[in-house]
């Protein structure tokens, strides 16, 4: 007999739990992003709580806070649960204008965001981010680039900047992840500005 499309309840469940065992490693430099990627996709390809346990087998016990289940810090009630097929991967532009995205949205596991003499606000604070890694590859000219995060969600920045500033204010959240999700930020900026920031809900942005 077949597993349900999401894989069943108690699978699902492992799966949240190992993805955020996954994340504290890699927020201590215990696993590298590449490592992380892989056993990341491993566990959305596993079927069975066996085939979870085993990515982290190998893993240390960390002094970490207990586990909170999926949705607890990023997720808003009742959208638990994996993307769907059509989330994994999405597009923003903005071009001459302004783009502000709030409020309760679905963020794609990969995201480009295209940003042309314009001024752009991805909040992620209400936002369903998928545990794991969610990927935002942005390209600014001649634009004002903010993103905003929950507080204990780790924000990894690898981005090119030319003649553009870069700030990410959210390495100074001290209980980044806290999180199952990492935003990794990749991409360039040209003659722009991108913030990057950790804002508790109900405060500006």
């Amino acid at each position: 007999m077949s597993l349900p499309s999401d894989l069943g309840a108690a699978v699902a469940v492992e799966r949240d739990r190992v993805i955020h065992r996954l994340s504290n490693h890699f927020a201590v430099d215990l696993l590298s992003i590449d490592e992380l990627d892989r056993r990341i996709e491993l566990a959305y390809r596993a079927r069975t709580i066996e085939e979870l346990q085993a990515l982290t087998a190998d893993l240390q016990t960390l002094p970490a806070a207990p586990y909170a289940p999926a949705g607890a810090l990023v997720v808003p009630p009742g959208s638990e649960g994996p993307l769907l097929a059509h989330e994994e991967h999405g597009r923003l532009l903005s071009l001459m204008s302004a783009l502000k995205r709030t409020g309760p949205w679905v963020v794609p596991r990969n995201l480009a965001l295209r940003a042309i003499m314009s001024e752009t606000k991805l909040d992620l604070r209400e936002a369903r981010l998928a545990p794991g890694v969610t990927d935002i590859d942005v390209f600014g000219f001649w634009a004002a680039v903010r993103i905003t995060v929950l507080p204990g969600v780790r924000v990894v920045d690898h981005t090119t900047s030319v003649m553009a500033e870069v700030r990410n204010e959210a390495l100074a959240d001290e209980s980044a992840g806290s999180s199952p999700s990492i935003v990794r930020i990749r991409g360039t900026v040209v003659m722009s500005e991108l913030v990057i920031q950790a804002t508790p809900p109900g405060r500006s942005r």
